[in-house]
């Protein structure tokens, strides 16, 4: 097995090494689906997003179903703007 591993490309390499990192995330939803996340560290700093070229994510390769009603929501222009400063 840790010879198919080492050929086939993990779907989110950055997120290994600092997923235990985050704090909290802010995860853009849609119809119940996750569509793009940034993980912000305890400062306040985002230090993971996807997907990317690079990472599938978290939230976004995952079959999870959000009911808004479940968290805490933010504007879009607030999302939007960490997003353009990460990407």
């Amino acid at each position: 097995m840790r010879v198919v591993f080492f050929w086939v490309p993990k779907a989110s390499p950055d997120y290994d090494r600092r997923a235990g990192d985050v704090a909290y995330w802010l995860v853009e939803v849609e119809d119940g689906r996750a569509e793009r996340e940034i993980g912000f560290n305890a400062q306040g700093k985002p230090i993971l997003h996807a997907p990317t070229d690079r990472n599938m994510g978290l939230w976004t390769d995952s079959d999870r179903e959000f009911a808004v009603s479940e968290f805490e929501t933010v504007a879009a222009t607030e999302f939007e703007r960490f997003w353009a400063a990460v990407s």
